[in-house]
């Protein structure tokens, strides 16, 4: 036969018709259980954060995206590293090598690897170009005297054909826009890891 009232209800009416006596020595033991005695280990944790981290949030500044990603990193290094180390949960090393697929992602964002990568297949010449009518004014002139910029191309197809869909003509256009937007593949994957996997990265 189902109950008249719900049973937290019932437990929470139970609880205040204790004296106050009764209630006071409930929340002290049930602090000391839950947090007092565990103290030392918080004080260790909390010691060992700040050496882990000192160097890290010291030279950590609020005007550039890089920031995140060097925060990011240096915090799941540490999840893979503990995740191997004391995680006995099914699943443990594959997980580890997801966070530090991650970790290698953020890598090559940092150093813009996509987005640098173009660069190796074409060599530019540059120079300044006096305007005429403007003495002691310039424009910024350049042009293409080496590249191999088609194997580039082969790496990518489906960029390429998904750019060049676009109208872009200019093979040195054409590359700048691939690098680009495998840049941002490259978050995105990132991202799409983190937003996968983050519950299962504990132990």
């Amino acid at each position: 036969m189902e109950p008249e009232k719900d049973i937290f209800e019932q437990w929470r009416e139970e609880a205040e018709a204790r004296p106050w006596y009764i209630k006071l020595w409930n929340k002290i033991e049930i602090y000391y259980k839950n947090e007092f005695r565990y103290y030392p280990k918080y004080l260790q944790y909390g010691l060992e954060n700040i050496f882990y981290w000192f160097k890290i949030i010291w030279k950590d500044r609020s005007w550039d995206h890089d920031f995140i990603f060097v925060i990011l990193k240096h915090k799941l290094k540490k999840q893979a590293e503990d995740l191997r180390k004391y995680s006995h949960h099914v699943g443990a090393e594959y997980y580890a090598e997801r966070i530090e697929l991650c970790v290698r992602l953020i890598e090559k964002i940092e150093s813009n690897f996509y987005e640098l990568e173009s660069l190796e297949f074409y060599k530019l010449k540059s120079w300044f170009k006096p305007i005429e009518d403007r003495p002691g004014f310039s424009t910024w002139e350049s042009k293409v005297v080496e590249e191999r910029i088609d194997e580039y191309f082969a790496k990518y197809p489906r960029i390429y054909k998904q750019v060049t869909k676009k109208g872009y003509t200019d093979k040195v256009q054409i590359a700048s826009r691939i690098s680009y937007i495998n840049q941002q593949r490259a978050i995105d994957l990132l991202f799409k890891v983190i937003a996968n996997d983050i519950k299962k990265w504990w132990y």
